[in-house]
């Protein structure tokens, strides 16, 4: 029988509220989201955070990345792969050629094959876009396609830039990876408030988007569960921290026993 892993989701804070702290173990996770830009803009003001912090939606990116998208979806159960590249691009288009690299078997050797199957252009100033097709190319099932994918980039945001947006934000919190390959970062009790204004935004993403945190707490007791969590790194950090925080973290101590 299989062993099930545990799933760390974090502790709910309002029972620790008053508790000194050291900060914030942290991390996250995506799903499939389904705001627009815009909306995605507004979330990040709604908990104080700049919407600028989101990439500009610039028409070329959604044209570059929709015909990516485009190419492996139509290609994806034939014996070939298809390779995207720039064939040119100056101050007035950008032209991306599609080329299809086939694999022969040669007695004992492999022979590759290139044939171009069709071009896009993008002109940057009225933004309209080109296409070229060869002979035998799936024209109308690939532009279709292509619709999809450019109506999906220019209309919702994805999951990869709302991940992008948290790990750009939680550098500035002087965070430190707790684990050698990241995925678990320790954030100073300064950042608690935008922390946890963090985490409301990824609430409002919603659907699966899931933002976690750990207290830390300035006592021997949790100082030992923390541990349990986190790697020598995190240990280390803690302990050059101790000496800034020893005065302020005896007298909260002191008010407690009293």
């Amino acid at each position: 029988m299989a062993k099930r892993e545990k799933q760390v989701v974090g502790l709910d804070e309002a029972q620790y509220e008053g508790i000194p702290r050291l900060g914030h173990l942290f991390w996250f996770e995506g799903g499939p989201v389904d705001q627009t830009w815009d909306e995605a803009r507004s979330i990040l003001e709604k908990h104080g955070f700049n919407p600028k912090l989101l990439p500009t939606q610039h028409a070329r990116r959604v044209f570059r990345r929709a015909l990516k998208a485009a190419v492996v979806e139509i290609s994806r159960d034939t014996a070939t792969r298809a390779i995207v590249r720039t064939a040119a691009e100056t101050t007035e288009y950008i032209r991306r050629q599609v080329t299809l690299e086939t694999v022969t078997e040669k007695k004992r050797a492999e022979q590759l094959t290139y044939r171009r199957q069709m071009a896009a252009t993008f002109d940057k100033e009225t933004e309209e876009l080109a296409f070229e097709f060869d002979k035998g190319f799936p024209e109308d099932e690939f532009k279709r396609i292509y619709a999809r994918w450019e109506d999906r980039y220019r209309g919702k945001i994805n999951v990869k830039t709302v991940l992008g947006m948290a790990c750009n934000v939680s550098r500035t919190w002087n965070s430190v990876p707790v684990r050698r390959h990241g995925g678990v970062w320790f954030a100073p009790e300064p950042f608690a408030e935008e922390v946890k204004r963090m985490k409301l935004v990824f609430g409002d993403f919603g659907h699966g988007c899931k933002f976690y945190t750990h207290p830390v707490i300035d006592t021997p007791k949790w100082r030992k569960d923390a541990a349990e969590l986190v790697d020598r790194e995190l240990q280390i950090e803690i302990k050059h921290m101790e000496n800034d925080l020893k005065k302020l973290t005896e007298t909260a101590q002191n008010s407690e026993e009293v």
